[in-house]
C-alpha cells in the first residue's frame, strides 16, 4: 500500500476540519478546547520530536521525573495559533488551562513549566495525556491508537 504525503496531508486535515465543527458547539467549550489539542498533539506528534526534521516544531515531550508523568510542552505562541487555527479563544483557554490546572505549573510560584531548548529555557503548556482523559477530552482509545508512536521523552524535567 502505497501512500502519498498530500494524501497524509488531506487525511489529516479532513479529521480536523471534522472535530473544529464538532467542537464548535458553545457547550464545554474549554474540555472541547483540551480536546482539539490533544487531536493536533496525537495527529503530528513528530513536532515534538527532537529528532524529527519538520518545518515548525511545537515543543517537546518531556517525562517529569518526581511524579514520574509524560507531557508535550507547547510553547506558548505556538499554542496560541492552534487555538486560533482551531477557532477557540486563546487567551480565555490559556487562562481556564493555568487556572485549573490543566497543565503542569510549578508548585511554589504557580508559573508555567520551565523546558530547555538549544537557544534557552522557556515556560511552556504542558499538556499530560492523564489530565486530559480525567476531564473528558482525551480516551483510552485515542491513547492506544497513538501507542504505536515512540513514547520516550525529549528533555527530563
Amino acid at each position: 500500500l502505497e501512500i502519498s504525503v498530500g494524501q497524509i496531508e488531506k487525511a489529516i486535515q479532513s479529521v480536523l476540519d471534522l472535530q473544529k465543527k464538532q467542537l464548535g458547539q458553545k457547550s464545554n467549550i474549554d474540555v472541547k478546547a483540551l480536546a482539539y489539542i490533544w487531536q493536533r498533539i496525537l495527529t503530528e506528534s513528530a513536532r515534538f520530536d527532537q529528532n524529527e526534521k519538520v518545518i515548525e516544531r511545537w515543543g517537546k515531550k518531556i517525562i517529569r521525573r518526581d511524579l514520574k508523568l509524560q507531557g508535550y510542552a507547547i510553547l506558548p505562541t505556538k499554542l496560541e495559533k492552534i487555538l486560533q487555527e482551531g477557532d477557540f479563544n486563546p487567551s480565555s483557554c490559556m487562562s481556564f488551562f493555568r487556572s485549573n490546572k490543566w497543565v503542569w505549573l510549578e508548585e511554589d510560584k504557580q508559573q508555567l513549566w520551565p523546558v530547555s531548548f538549544a537557544d534557552g529555557t522557556t515556560r511552556c503548556y504542558v499538556f499530560d495525556k492523564q489530565i486530559a482523559i480525567d476531564q473528558g477530552a482525551l480516551t483510552t482509545l485515542d491513547v492506544a491508537r497513538s501507542a504505536n508512536e515512540s513514547d520516550a521523552p525529549n528533555e527530563i524535567a
